[in-house]
């Protein structure tokens, strides 16, 4: 499990966002951004592409950037911020290892994974200064979601001979432990989403053979319960998209998944020799968008599907020397 997780550190790291794709006559002439970064210099670029050519490009001194957030780009191996919706664009300081940081109403809350198996949260006004001394918590995190009273954090605990997958509640204002309840059902926590008073876990029921395991948290009786599970290896579950009451699509490294919760089935939907990064649905044209890619060779393209998820287009796309494409957006 540990080389697995290093080998797809950077392909779990960009995560992609694709927007304003139009149908199999109109795509050729979209017209999107794609954000590249470099993880040995400071250097972060967000190229325009139109006809999948770039047609403007953006440079920023920061690096290590793997998503957006808000307007907000960070360097997740360093301690630096830049908000794209400032006008000066400068860079600011934060805590060292941002895994995310989220506006919240006046404020900015950032989420570090600040040593091997702790991370922490801390506050800062929109003028970058601190608001509120930082917080250690136990655990490598995964991500957090902000409500109007809590603070829930996905992170994996390890022991000294064992990895608990938990979901951590705490308090907004004071930042204390409301509850860190651990979901037995799952050995490796990936990605959450919450949907009313439940959190949807997606992550592997075993380490060997990386099974798909979902499981639900009930926050009102902080219960869990294993909600599927399926042989279909997966690794790096990054995104879903509901396509009806009972169905969704599953993006990881390895895949797109199709899941059937009323009938406990999954289906692969799309996979290629590529690792995939990200996809997006194009509802008024209905096509997906998928961006896939090899690492190593340094390959990267957009493919189109239809709805039935065949292939009508796809097309390499270049970033720019000494950077990999991480985080798109319009």
């Amino acid at each position: 499990m540990k080389n697995k997780l290093i080998r797809f550190t950077l392909v779990g790291s960009a995560v992609t966002m694709l927007y304003g794709f139009s149908n199999d006559s109109m795509a050729h002439g979209a017209e999107f951004k794609v954000i590249s970064t470099s993880y040995s210099k400071p250097l972060t670029s967000i190229q325009v592409f139109k006809n999948f050519k770039p047609i403007e490009t953006k440079q920023y001194k920061i690096s290590g950037v793997t998503k957006i957030s808000d307007g907000l780009i960070f360097d997740m191996y360093g301690d630096t911020l830049i908000d794209l919706k400032s006008k000066d664009k400068s860079v600011h300081k934060t805590e060292v290892n941002p895994l995310n940081i989220k506006r919240v109403n006046d404020r900015l809350v950032s989420l570090n994974n600040s040593n091997l198996n702790e991370f922490s949260i801390t506050k800062y006004t929109t003028s970058y200064k601190k608001s509120q001394g930082k917080k250690r918590f136990v655990g490598h995190a995964r991500d957090f979601i902000i409500d109007q009273s809590n603070i829930y954090v996905l992170a994996n605990v390890y022991g000294e001979t064992s990895r608990d997958v938990t979901i951590y509640t705490i308090d907004r204002k004071s930042l204390k432990v409301k509850s860190a309840k651990i979901i037995p059902q799952l050995t490796f926590g990936f990605y959450f989403k919450k949907i009313d008073q439940q959190i949807k876990i997606y992550g592997n029921l075993t380490e060997e053979n990386e099974e798909l395991a979902i499981s639900t948290y009930d926050i009102k009786t902080k219960s869990s319960e294993l909600t599927l599970t399926v042989p279909e290896s997966v690794m790096w579950v990054s995104k879903t998209k509901q396509i009806s009451s009972q169905k969704e699509l599953l993006l990881n490294a390895y895949s797109l998944l199709k899941v059937d919760y009323k009938t406990k089935q999954v289906k692969r939907a799309y996979a290629s020799n590529n690792a995939l990064i990200d996809f997006r649905y194009h509802a008024p044209e209905r096509c997906y968008y998928v961006l896939e890619g090899d690492v190593e060779r340094r390959v990267y393209s957009v493919t189109v599907l239809n709805q039935k998820m065949k292939k009508i287009k796809s097309s390499i796309i270049t970033p720019p020397p000494h950077t990999f494409p991480v985080v798109l957006s319009l």
